[in-house]
């Protein structure tokens, strides 16, 4: 009876044992697949590469000193990690991403909280985009940009079938879209499709494995700070402190000016203290209540992080705008 019950035993282990490492295979297939599935027409990781972001072209006299014109559509000037003082990362990463030197391209813990969030609030109330998904999405706007403004040289005009008077009035259609404006700032992806928003973390996770190591994430913030937009025609770090500031050494920058540009890209028309509903060229603080507010919460996050001790923080946030 022994026996039989030992081998009755044996027998039932092994079955139980057969499905569970069966049903583990079984999802680890059916996970495969579905990773096959989203990432089968995704661009090339290497995204990095091709990201060539217009920037100002100056026009000096014959002692290169005096500059007599400058033509743009993107007010940008680049800048390299390597130039970067260490508080202008620091204030980026706080407010942006925090755990973006040590992930994968995908903060899961924030997506969670922030799935939460927009649960509970019945809408869109907090996003989760790491620096990775931010610099994927404007490589996206610029490569599709790029496509659109492309004129092959050897086409042939297409007469059209309308027969066009040249002395004939525009039309509303025509002069609407002689109004717009081509310098309009990129507009990123926002997209709540679960589907996207896959293909959006796998990509970045790529992406991550493309560039890997500390040199890696300095090649993707540096990018991030040089495409993003800041408002008040401010395309990158550089161009955003000149414009507000009137700083072009971003080593000049106090920690209020930093972490007052760090908070723009959240919402860059709104929180420039020039555009905002607010604005009241009588009394400047009334129009960057909004943005003086996010930069308390970059210096809060700065402050949380360790990247500034709480006597630099309380002297940041108790600068008003007209001190900056």
């Amino acid at each position: 009876r022994r026996r039989g019950l030992a081998t009755f035993l044996l027998v039932t282990l092994g079955v139980f044992g057969l499905m569970f490492v069966g049903s583990i295979m079984g999802t680890a297939g059916g996970m495969f697949a579905a990773y096959t599935y989203f990432a089968s027409d995704l661009p090339d990781p290497n995204i990095l590469a091709g990201i060539e972001p217009a920037e100002s072209t100056n026009v000096y006299d014959r002692t290169g000193e005096v500059l007599l014109a400058r033509f743009e559509c993107q007010n940008r000037e680049a800048v390299s990690f390597d130039e970067l003082p260490d508080v202008v990362w620091q204030a980026t990463v706080a407010s942006e991403d925090r755990t973006f030197w040590e992930n994968n391209g995908v903060d899961f813990q924030a997506t969670v909280r922030a799935a939460l969030v927009n649960l509970e609030a019945g809408g869109i109330r907090q996003g989760a985009s790491t620096i990775t998904q931010q610099v994927i999405d404007y490589a996206r706007v610029l490569q599709e940009e790029g496509v659109t403004a492309e004129v092959d040289p050897n086409a042939t005009p297409d007469p059209g079938e309308v027969e066009v008077d040249p002395d004939a009035p525009a039309t509303e259609e025509e002069s609407a879209e002689e109004e717009t404006d081509v310098c309009q700032p990129p507009a990123p992806n926002q997209s709540t499709e679960l589907e996207d928003k896959i293909r959006e973390n796998i990509l970045a996770m790529q992406v991550t494995a493309a560039y890997p190591g500390r040199a890696g994430k300095e090649r993707i913030i540096e990018t991030y700070l040089n495409l993003i937009y800041y408002g008040n025609g401010s395309y990158g770090i550089k161009a955003a402190a000149a414009n507000y500031f009137g700083i072009s050494d971003l080593s000049e920058l106090s920690l209020a000016q930093v972490a007052f540009l760090s908070a723009l890209p959240q919402a860059p028309s709104f929180l420039d203290p020039y555009q905002n509903p607010k604005f009241d060229p009588d009394d400047l603080e009334r129009g960057a209540a909004d943005a003086l507010r996010e930069r308390n919460l970059v210096l809060g996050a700065m402050l949380e992080e360790a990247y500034i001790t709480r006597a630099e923080h309380d002297k940041a946030r108790s600068t008003t705008f007209a001190e900056m």
